[in-house]
């Protein structure tokens, strides 16, 4: 089920709106063949409710138009009387409108709780509950991932010296970085005012170093365009085995980049470790 929610979440609107469709019209045509004695229209609600909630409230309301005159055509054509056909095509219209418009709607709000205000990218709450899941999948089928954490060195003497606003800027700056510069199924968030975690799920320790080494050429240039006026301390460590809980696995990539932090006080430091101490820490170079 997890999987099918990501697929369906890397989907455009144009995708969903043209699937919900055709789901809406294979749907019509069985219960145009079964005939009235089977309620088959109401399964309009599962493509209306996917579409509203995955491309939106526009989508979801334009399919549910498309559910209601498709069932009153239904309606028609099995004899209803007209009178009973467009009171029936109101209501249904009504009902799957409104459905469409609160499925949106509930979508939204749950995505501000969980959703950084500052960044637009996940915040903590979120992040553990994505961490927990990939933890869970990867203690039952043995699979690898990594936990990334990244540190703004100095946040606040920015913050002092140039303005809360140029702090902001830096911050968002980075998190579009961050969100642009990996794949689709990472998820990125922030931790606090100047903490970001990364979790790279089926990410073994050659794909973990190898995503590392980007993203440190990425946010080196992504520096120097910007002119940051902070450091950047990353820490990343990859499990081959499943850890017992998400803070333990945030709390040894923590340690890693708070080792960076010590070792290098440049622009950006890296270190990365596999997990059960096979592999040192290590500095990774662009």
């Amino acid at each position: 089920m997890l999987a099918l929610i990501q697929f369906l979440g890397r989907q455009s609107r144009a995708t969903l709106l043209s699937w919900g469709i055709a789901l809406i019209g294979a749907i019509s045509a069985i219960s145009y063949v079964a005939g009235p004695g089977l309620a088959l229209p109401l399964l309009y609600v599962l493509p209306l409710a996917t579409v509203s909630w995955f491309a939106g409230r526009a989508a979801g309301m334009g399919v549910g138009a498309a559910a209601a005159a498709l069932w009153t055509a239904i309606d028609g054509v099995h004899g209803g009387t007209t009178d009973i056909t467009v009171w029936n095509a109101l209501i249904r219209l009504t009902v799957l409108l409104t459905l469409a418009y609160f499925v949106a709607g509930l979508n939204t709000a749950l995505k501000y709780t969980r959703t950084d205000y500052l960044t637009g990218i996940a915040n903590a709450p979120a992040f553990h509950d994505e961490a927990h899941a990939e933890l869970q999948r990867a203690r039952r089928y043995g699979s690898p991932f990594t936990v990334v954490y990244l540190d703004v060195d100095d946040i606040h003497a920015v913050n002092q010296r140039f303005g809360h606003s140029v702090g902001d800027a830096m911050i968002r700056s980075l998190a579009v970085t961050l969100r642009r510069s990996l794949r689709a199924s990472d998820i990125v968030a922030r931790l606090g005012a100047d903490d970001f975690a990364i979790l790279l799920p089926e990410t073994g320790p050659d794909a973990a170093q190898g995503m590392l080494r980007k993203l440190e050429i990425v946010l080196r240039e992504a520096a120097q365009k910007a002119q940051w006026a902070a450091s950047l301390s990353i820490g990343g460590i990859t499990f081959t085995k499943a850890p017992e809980t998400v803070e333990g696995a945030l709390n040894r990539a923590e340690d890693l980049m708070t080792a960076a932090k010590k070792a290098d006080r440049k622009a950006l430091s890296v270190r990365w470790q596999q997990d059960g101490g096979s592999a040192p820490a290590e500095g990774l170079t662009a």
